[in-house]
């Protein structure tokens, strides 16, 4: 049995009423006959010699607030010009401010840029619809779905040309899904069960993950520093609120992947 904290519950909860409630105003048959496969490789762009940085659009968190406002064009605009790999979007409206219209802008406003479409998905419409509004990669949490469900939306995203991410934080939710034909792995250095950071946490896991498997770091990291103690395995790391929270986020994305 999964352990689901009461918080991570309460948004999956609201997770799944959203959708009950999408499904009722615009059908699934609606939402694929309007789609087109991916064009944008996801997986290619985080790849590579060199640490590769998922940049984030993240408004808010249960954790965190952001005091600015945020111009999501504008901001699409310099991630793209800051030749960051690609850009995460936040998407879940009650808990982190997000929706899949600031995916929308983010595709319509860049050129070339692979997109994440960051949400809880515990449904095969959400990844329709996020292909729909522009994602090139979903993100799965191995926390709160099934073996089954990861297995199905990830041939799901497959059909679409899309990427997929297996989020882990343990090695039990490693395990869980050692027998999945998967790509690409996301190490969250916050444990969503007590929301706790431990930049460890990645370092602890690597070695136990298959030599094929793409890495990604995230949650914690807010300087090079923070970048060179991560195993030379990791392949990109996804930085959301120190960017966010710069007075200066060009030089912080400069910071962050050691340019001058």
């Amino acid at each position: 049995m999964k352990k689901v904290s009461s918080i991570l519950k309460k948004i999956v909860e609201n997770k799944k009423k959203e959708v009950f409630d999408k499904k009722n105003k615009i059908s699934l048959f609606t939402i694929k006959d309007k789609l087109v496969k991916s064009n944008r490789d996801f997986l290619s762009a985080i790849k590579g010699d060199d640490i590769n940085l998922i940049a984030e659009i993240k408004k808010a968190s249960p954790t965190m607030k952001i005091d600015r406002s945020i111009n999501i064009i504008e901001l699409a605009n310099f991630y793209e010009e800051s030749n960051v790999s690609a850009i995460s979007v936040l998407c879940d409206k009650k808990y982190f401010n997000g929706s899949l219209e600031d995916l929308d802008k983010v595709r319509k406003n860049t050129a070339n840029v692979p997109l994440l479409c960051k949400d809880f998905i515990v449904d095969e419409y959400q990844i329709y619809e996020a292909r729909y509004y522009g994602a090139d990669a979903i993100l799965l949490i191995v926390n709160i779905l099934k073996e089954e469900e990861l297995r199905r939306f990830l041939n799901i995203a497959y059909t679409l040309n899309m990427n997929v991410i297996f989020e882990i934080n343990s090695k039990e939710e490693l395990n869980f899904i050692r027998k999945i034909k998967f790509k690409i792995i996301m190490i969250n250095n916050r444990n969503l069960n007590t929301f706790e950071i431990d930049l460890n946490t990645t370092n602890s896991l690597v070695n136990f993950i298959p030599e094929d498997k793409v890495i990604i770091s995230a949650s914690g990291i807010n300087s090079f520093l923070d970048v060179q103690k991560l195993s030379k395995r990791v392949s990109a790391i996804l930085v959301g609120t120190s960017i966010m929270k710069s007075d200066n986020p060009k030089e912080k994305i400069k910071e962050l992947l050691c340019k001058k």
